[in-house]
């Protein structure tokens, strides 16, 4: 079977970025060659203009000379009243200021040559300006799909190692009830890992894809925040991470599809656990509050938190702040950008913020609220 070469940017990338960059220097040298003849046709034009002038002053300083004294000089000055009389001769006949037209036709020469000039340089930076800033774009994917494959990686073989273990251990030697239970749960627990990874990984492979999807249905919002609280803060009490639930909070009903904003509500709650537990521990506080049609549903940690600068970036898909190989939280950087993508999608926004590293961070999220359904 043929096996077909692969792309000369796959197999080569740096000979691709030296391709890029000599078509750039092109394009720079282009600007330069236009700016040059704009100024080099402005210089011509200026020169015509002067020699018509210096022509039209002659021609003034003849007409000006005694007409007995213009007969006798005729004969020695026949070459120069022609040459004149040839540049100026027409300007002089159809107008009172011949100099003024001359000024005329240069200063719309020069209009011309500078909006001809203009145009060409526009389009020529602007080629530039779109292609720096695609290179720029295609390197910063490019840096997100290697982060995004190393981190995959190391959640995969996480739970992956844990499973193995668990299965060598319940080969070696029957274990006993109490034994038996634990592993049972690891291996549960691993294999609900691998499941939400997959899940998320399909997630977003439909949502950029623009897949259908049914019509948005009333969820009641409160029944489903609490059930999510309280599941991850019955998984991360043990680690040192403490869920509260504001009960003051309203009763209120969302325009959602139910799966995705469960997905939405777990990932927010699941990345202020992260941010906690590479703290060392800490607090995770839930509260919803309605203003405008709008259900807001804030999330404040007291974990890692970020630098301010990053409070867009992080809603990117892939994109995680820092090194892969010094990493301090796990993900592999789809949970915050689903939870903006499925927001988005319904309506709302949501927002991130924070004072800066060490000092926690604040998610908040605005839904569209409805009416009870008369089903509910």
């Amino acid at each position: 079977m043929r096996s077909w070469p692969l792309s000369e940017a796959k197999r080569n990338p740096d000979r691709s970025k030296l391709w890029q960059q000599v078509f750039l220097g092109l394009l720079f040298v282009c600007v330069a060659q236009v700016s040059y003849w704009v100024v080099e046709q402005i210089g011509q034009a200026q020169k015509g203009r002067d020699t018509q002038l210096r022509a039209l002053s002659s021609h003034e300083t003849l007409e000006a000379v005694n007409s007995s004294r213009l007969a006798e000089l005729q004969d020695s000055h026949q070459l120069q009243l022609t040459f004149t009389e040839s540049v100026v001769g027409d300007q002089a006949a159809t107008t009172d200021d011949p100099a003024a037209t001359i000024h005329d036709e240069f200063e719309s020469r020069k209009t011309r040559i500078l909006w001809e000039g203009s145009f060409f340089l526009f389009v020529l930076l602007g080629t530039m300006g779109v292609i720096t800033r695609t290179l720029s774009e295609s390197r910063r994917l490019v840096e997100s799909q290697q982060n995004f494959i190393a981190s995959i990686t190391h959640e995969l073989r996480t739970p992956l190692a844990s499973l193995k273990l668990s299965a060598d251990t319940l080969g070696m030697r029957p274990p006993n009830k109490e034994q038996a239970d634990r592993l049972a749960t690891r291996m549960n627990e691993d294999v609900q890992r691998l499941n939400e990874m997959v899940s998320q990984i399909l997630q977003s492979a439909r949502l950029e894809a623009g897949a259908p999807t049914t019509p948005p249905t009333p969820t009641d919002l409160t029944v489903l925040l609490r059930d999510e609280v309280s599941r991850v803060h019955t998984l991360l009490e043990p680690r040192g991470v403490t869920f509260y639930y504001d009960e003051a909070s309203p009763e209120l009903y969302v325009l959602a599809r139910r799966p995705e904003l469960k997905t939405v509500v777990s990932n927010l709650l699941s990345n202020a656990g992260k941010s906690c537990r590479a703290a060392g521990g800490g607090s995770v506080k839930v509260s919803v509050a309605q203003g405008r049609g709008m259900a807001q549903i804030r999330v404040v940690d007291d974990g890692i938190g970020f630098d301010p600068e990053q409070a867009l970036k992080i809603f990117e898909r892939f994109y995680r702040p820092g090194d892969e190989m010094r990493r301090e939280t796990s993900g592999y950087g789809l949970g915050l950008y689903l939870v903006d993508e499925i927001t988005r999608n319904h309506g709302g926004t949501v927002r991130a913020h924070s004072d800066g590293p060490g000092k926690g961070a604040t998610l908040t999220l605005l839904w569209p609220t409805c009416k009870p359904s008369t089903n509910s």
